[in-house]
């Protein structure tokens, strides 16, 4: 945490193992890693 108290703690683990169970399990679990990203990254007005 920062001094300007702005923290956050985020867990997307489940989202990210979950998002395929085919052949292209890594592409959609970055595919998931990148959205929940920029969505934090929206949210904090960046």
């Amino acid at each position: 945490m920062s001094s300007t108290a702005n923290g956050m703690m985020i867990n997307s683990s489940r989202a990210i193992l979950y998002a395929s169970a085919d052949e292209d399990w890594r592409d959609m679990a970055a595919a998931v890693a990148k959205q929940t990203r920029d969505a934090i990254n929206e949210a904090r007005g960046r």
